[in-house]
């Protein structure tokens, strides 16, 4: 089917061209509405290793920055966040809402929360950080990853930026998903289009867009 084909075609379907683009951007619209804004406030924490004996130790703690990064969403972490906040939710809800990565070859972690409320999404990036880093702190050093047991060597955790108040959302604008409903209206009715057209199998008149009759 040649380019000025499915024009012809699309052009003489226009009106139910137009009602598909206009409900894919209402489907886009709705879902913009349901969701709402979600805001992301994250805060930074520093490792490092106290201890005249510790040299060395950095790269153990370097590798095992992957395995610090998932304990911030554990429920041993995130309890004291609910308690703290005074929230009702559970804390299997939070942990989705609350992420962790450690960049590759830092011994930085990065703690991100979301939240509806600006306000709220600091507040609770700033608890995680406060209830991980007393974590880690309380935990004796030989059931820590690293450390090697040695009393000396102990692993240390400091909030070197903490979470301010987003000022702007961080969710897809309503105006991006409205976009995209109406360009999958589009999409999907030009694919059925060329469906129908390739399962009756008869060819179209490119100068008039309409089908040839079929020859017996």
């Amino acid at each position: 089917m040649s380019f000025v084909t499915l024009v012809r075609i699309i052009a003489r379907r226009w009106l139910l061209v137009i009602l598909c683009i206009v409900a894919g951007g209402a489907i886009g619209g709705v879902v913009a509405l349901s969701r709402g804004p979600e805001y992301a406030a994250e805060t930074q924490l520093v490792f490092g290793i106290q201890g005249q004996s510790a040299e060395g130790s950095s790269q153990d703690l370097l590798q095992q920055m992957p395995t610090y990064a998932a304990l911030a969403t554990t429920a041993t972490v995130l309890d004291p966040v609910v308690r703290q906040l005074g929230s009702s939710e559970e804390v299997a809800a939070l942990s989705k809402r609350v992420s962790a990565v450690a960049p590759d070859g830092t011994l930085i972690l990065q703690v991100t929360a979301t939240d509806r409320d600006p306000q709220r999404a600091a507040a609770i990036a700033n608890a995680v950080a406060a209830s991980y880093g007393s974590l880690v702190s309380s935990l004796p050093v030989g059931s820590l990853p690293v450390g090697l047991g040695r009393p000396e060597g102990t692993v240390a955790v400091s909030v070197v930026q903490p979470a301010a108040v987003p000022a702007n959302s961080a969710s897809v604008s309503p105006a991006v998903l409205i976009l995209g409903g109406s360009f999958a209206g589009l999409v999907i009715i030009v694919v059925v289009l060329m469906l129908l057209d390739a399962v009756t199998g008869r060819p179209i008149d490119a100068s008039s867009g309409t089908r040839s009759p079929v020859v017996p």
